[in-house]
């Protein structure tokens, strides 16, 4: 009798443990890329500051909820900026694809620097070359804005081949103003 008792017992515990595992799996985001409505309420309040531990609680896949928000145009501006902003805290190579092309696609300077500053931020350490290959394209922009965060990144950038391209920049920079800005 003990035997046909521990053997029904082991099924439904079985499947308990399977019910268990599988809502960890639903429920927990580090397994799921979290929804546009969650990373909505991260990047809401009118004195919004970037909080590093809220969007990793939102678990590995987050940034591509970002880039997702980031590329939509029916949104406030507001929110697509600051999904760029965070998406300065994923060191991942897929985010460095899409704001390499997102600053390549873009012309709307304010877009522009938002995307290139989390872009330099983010990579300049790991990936020197390809931010002083996105700076270098900056550095014409007719915004005076996104052409100072292009400079100061190739100022920034510990190699040879940007300090001298840094160098050549500020001797064809017209505005003086823009100049000082670099050097600040």
């Amino acid at each position: 009798m003990r035997k046909t008792i521990t053997h029904k017992m082991k099924w439904p515990l079985l499947g308990m443990l399977i019910f268990v595992i599988t809502g960890m799996l639903v429920i927990n985001p580090a397994y799921a890329q979290p929804e546009k409505k969650q990373v909505l309420a991260l990047l809401k309040g009118y004195e919004w500051k970037l909080e590093p531990k809220w969007f990793q609680w939102l678990g590995d896949d987050a940034d591509l909820t970002l880039m997702e928000i980031a590329s939509d145009t029916s949104l406030m501006n507001a929110y697509r900026f600051r999904a760029l902003e965070a998406l300065r805290l994923y060191d991942k190579e897929r985010v460095a694809d899409f704001l390499e092309n997102y600053i390549g696609q873009n012309e709307q300077s304010s877009h522009l620097r938002r995307a290139f500053e989390s872009f330099s931020s983010r990579f300049a350490d790991t990936q020197p070359a390809r931010v002083q290959q996105a700076a270098r394209k900056l550095l014409s922009n007719s915004n005076a804005q996104v052409r100072i965060s292009a400079a100061r990144a190739l100022r920034n950038l510990n190699t040879d081949d940007a300090r001298s391209t840094f160098q050549r920049y500020l001797g064809t920079e017209k505005e003086a103003w823009v100049k000082q800005a670099v050097q600040e």
